[in-house]
Order: structure tokens, then sequence, then C-alpha cells
């Protein structure tokens, strides 16, 4: 029931964006181009549970610049106050460690590896433009924005514990929607300020995601741009696999882009 529905949701997008892009085409303003890539240096910690049995797992910032690769590509096309948006992030993240869960007669070891793939299409507009000041200036901007996001994942967990091993994980593919809010708020002719979020699941695919996205943009030339902020992210689904198992994770840290639009 899920898939079917998420892939209502996919055809209802493309559906909708196939009709903003023929008004947008009927406007005067040029095609604007952006393309840009970056990463994420965070913490991971969240807990699986399968079988009734749970299994936490913590993947702090050092073990980061060890053990991660990390990919993260986007491009949007821009018209009037339409922009039609496609993001892809690729992480890789593998710990190793002991830790003595209350209860337990010896110390358990953990080895997680884990794996997931986001790939995001979109629809955003403007819903509203004007000055927060009596400067003279750039507006401030608060887009909306919907979409569909694809999320592939895998975990493997090995366990030893009192010279006995266990191993499981599980890999996993589902569809939701997302709705999202952009704020871009001037601070000069250089430095923005961008607030960024967006919520997604709502039971189709997964329970829920999420996202949270301040930063600060500078704006090197009529080309270029960097941004450096800090990011949270959420994701829970209750139904993975055939063994009803749970995945419940959050993850935080700095990030980083590059920009080049034409």
């Amino acid at each position: 029931m899920g898939s079917r529905l998420g892939i209502a949701a996919v055809a209802a997008l493309i559906a909708g964006l196939v009709v903003c892009s023929a008004a947008s085409a009927q406007g005067q303003d040029e095609w604007r181009w952006r393309v840009g890539t970056g990463g994420m240096l965070g913490d991971l910690t969240g807990e699986w549970i399968v079988g009734g049995f749970e299994l936490p797992f913590e993947i702090d910032a050092s073990d980061v610049v060890e053990h991660a690769t990390g990919l993260n590509l986007n491009a949007s096309a821009s018209k009037g106050k339409d922009t039609y948006f496609l993001n892809i992030c690729l992480l890789n993240l593998e710990d190793s460690g002991t830790t003595q869960p209350a209860g337990a007669a010896s110390p358990v070891h953990l080895a997680v590896s884990f794996t997931q793939n986001l790939y995001e299409v979109g629809w955003d507009r403007n819903l509203w433009a004007g000055p927060l000041t009596s400067k003279p200036g750039p507006p401030t901007l608060i887009n909306g924005s919907i979409g569909a996001r694809v999320t592939t994942l895998d975990l493997d967990v090995d366990v030893d514990y009192a010279a006995v091993s266990h191993s499981g994980g599980f890999s996993e593919s589902w569809v939701e929607p997302f709705v999202g809010v952009t704020a871009v708020i001037p601070l000069d002719r250089r430095w923005a300020f961008i607030a960024k979020g967006d919520y997604g699941g709502f039971g189709i695919g997964s329970e829920a995601t999420w996202h949270a996205l301040p930063s600060l943009v500078y704006t090197i030339d009529q080309h270029f741009s960097v941004t450096a902020g800090y990011g949270w992210f959420g994701l829970r689904n209750d139904d993975l696999g055939d063994r009803d198992a749970t995945l419940d994770y959050q993850s935080k840290g700095p990030t980083f882009s590059v920009i080049y639009g034409w």
C-alpha cells in the first residue's frame, strides 16, 4: 500500500512540475541554472530494533574523518518565481567500538556499516519577497517547496558478546513525498543568511524524515558562491525488510558547499 501511494505521489509531482513549467514558459524571464557540490561532517546516533532486540549505534565526528565517504550533488533551473531542483546525497559511514549495556555481564563489541543514498526531485516557488528593513538592498525571500524523495539504506551490524558472534542488517528502499520552506535574508551585497527545512514521509515510505539547515552564503562573483552552515537530519522507519525492523537515527554537524550558476 505504501509503495503504491509513493508512486502516486511521484506521478502527481511530475504532473505538477509539467503544468508549472508550462506556465513559467509563458513569462519573459530568462532561465537561470545552478550546479553545486558539498558535504557534511557530523555525528550520527541511532537505534536499530529487530525482533525486539535493541542495537544502539553512534558515530561521532572524529570517526567520520577516518571512516566516511560522502558526496552531495545538486542542480536547479529557475525562471520567474519557480525553481525545479535535483539533489543527490551519497553517504557511507563505518565504525566499531565496545560498550557495556546495563545488565550485560561482559562488554559488547559492535561493528556498524551504514550506507544511505538520497535522490530528490522537486519544485520550489517564491511565496513572498519584500524588505525586512527600510535600508535599500535585495529583498528577503520566503519560498515553499514540494517534492519526492527516493531513499536507499544498507545497515550491517556485527555483534560480539560473551564469545558469541551475531551478524544482522537489511537493505531497503522507498519513495516518499516531502514539503519544505526556505528563507533567504540578504545581509549586504555579498552575504546572505539562509534558513532551510523540510519534512517528509507522512507514513508513506517512512514514518518521518526531516532536515533543518541554517547557513551563510558568500557570493564571490556573478558565477560562484560558497555556503557554510550547520545541519540537523533525522529519519524514522518502522517497517524495514521482512523482520519488522525499526531504524531511528539523528545526525548533526557543520556543512559546506560550492555553487556555480549561469
